[in-house]
């Protein structure tokens, strides 16, 4: 009696995989990919992508701080440590963003 596959695991054709020395590999993961790599940003759009940011996470703090005013003294009170943790990353974040359009700024990079 031979054993059968469960219906619910594909079955592979042999033409679909490649023999390794450990095992086997869909000929897909072999393929390269044909698309083109992606153009690096130049360094204007850098900047104003950056400052953009900054303005979205300064954005981010203030209703994640308007939210933890609306916690303050509800049933919900246990949760400002978490809020008040998550305030404090985009605090250091939007910082260190700031430090790099400083930067940019400084070496000439950042000019229009």
């Amino acid at each position: 009696m031979t054993a059968r596959r469960p219906r619910y695991l594909p079955q592979r054709r042999q033409s679909d995989l490649v023999s390794r020395a450990h095992g086997s590999t869909p000929i897909s993961a072999l393929r390269k990919s044909t698309s083109p790599a992606p153009a690096k940003p130049s360094p204007v759009s850098l900047h104003a992508d950056l400052a953009s940011l900054r303005s979205t996470l300064e954005q981010a703090i203030d209703r994640v701080d308007e939210a933890s005013n609306n916690v303050k003294g509800t049933a919900l009170d246990d949760l400002l440590g978490d809020m008040y943790e998550v305030e404090r990353h985009l605090r250091g974040a939007n910082r260190r963003l700031a430090r790099v359009l400083a930067h940019l700024d400084a070496t000439g990079l950042g000019s229009d």
